[in-house]
């Protein structure tokens, strides 16, 4: 049985925008038909169509502090694969909401995607993204203003 899949990759790397390399390497691996690589910045109106056509979003960071990338992903419900950067663990909850993998691992990177699919964990990863989504809206603190002044 062939496993049939698409990667949409998205390159916003301001330092190395040179996207030549990667599309050599896909390529030289026989996967032009299962990888489209874009490059390049995404106007707000195109932002919906990348999160609509992803199963979960791949956020391979060697260094961050925080990634606005999740933030949109939770906001379409899409899980996210991401390396334990910066406070990117705290956003996706490992097991929750996502998978947190090392950074500078490929192993790791490549077994979190792999197991994601082959686990089916689609849904019960989005169901986390959804609990974290209510979890940081105004509803909670909102609530908690509210119990303040009542008690006052």
């Amino acid at each position: 049985m062939t496993t049939r899949f698409r990667v949409l990759a998205y390159n916003s790397d301001t330092v190395n925008p040179d996207i030549a390399p990667h599309r050599a390497q896909i390529r030289r691996h026989g996967l032009s038909e299962q990888v489209r690589l874009d490059a390049g910045y995404v106007a707000d109106a195109d932002v919906p169509r990348y999160f609509a056509a992803a199963d979960v979003v791949v956020q391979p960071y060697v260094s961050a502090t925080q990634s606005g990338v999740a933030q949109i992903a939770f906001h379409f419900d899409k899980p996210v694969i991401t390396t334990d950067v910066g406070g990117l663990a705290e956003i996706v909850p490992h097991e929750e909401a996502g998978l947190v993998v090392p950074p500078e691992d490929p192993a790791a990177l490549a077994g979190a995607v792999t197991r994601f699919f082959k686990e089916e964990r689609a849904e019960t990863l989005a169901a986390g993204v959804r609990t974290q989504k209510e979890a940081h809206s105004w509803t909670p603190l909102y609530d908690a203003l509210e119990e303040l002044a009542r008690s006052a």
